[in-house]
C-alpha cells in the first residue's frame, strides 16, 4: 500500500489494519498502537485535547478506567486486550529502575 493513500485512509480503515496484528500478538505495548492509528484522530475520537492524549501515550499510567474502557471503545479492541497493553508499558519502564535503601 502506498503511504499516501494509508495516510488518506479513515480511521476506522486504519484500525482493520491493525487489529489483525493485536490478533496475532504483533502489538505489545501501548505506544505501539499507534505506529497504525493516528494519536490526533484517536483524540479527536475520544473528544480530549492532542496534547493531553499525547501525554497519556508517553505516561500510560496516568490513563483513567474509563478512558482505557472509552479507548478500547474507539479502537473496536477488547478493554483487557489494552490494559494489557497499558500494563505491558508500564512495566517495560520500571525494568531499567534501580531501588534504592534508604537505611
Amino acid at each position: 500500500m502506498r503511504l499516501c493513500a494509508y495516510l488518506r485512509m479513515a480511521l476506522e480503515e486504519k484500525i482493520k489494519i491493525m487489529k489483525p496484528l493485536l490478533d496475532a500478538g504483533g502489538i505489545k505495548l501501548f505506544k505501539d498502537l499507534f505506529q497504525y492509528v493516528p494519536k490526533s484522530s484517536v483524540a479527536k475520537k475520544l473528544g480530549i485535547k492532542y496534547h493531553r492524549f499525547l501525554k497519556l501515550t508517553q505516561n500510560p499510567q496516568d490513563l483513567r478506567y474509563r478512558e482505557v474502557y472509552s479507548l478500547a471503545r474507539v479502537l473496536n479492541i477488547d478493554p483487557m486486550i489494552l490494559s494489557n497493553l497499558v500494563h505491558n508499558q508500564i512495566n517495560q519502564g520500571k525494568r531499567g529502575v534501580k531501588k534504592v535503601n534508604l537505611k
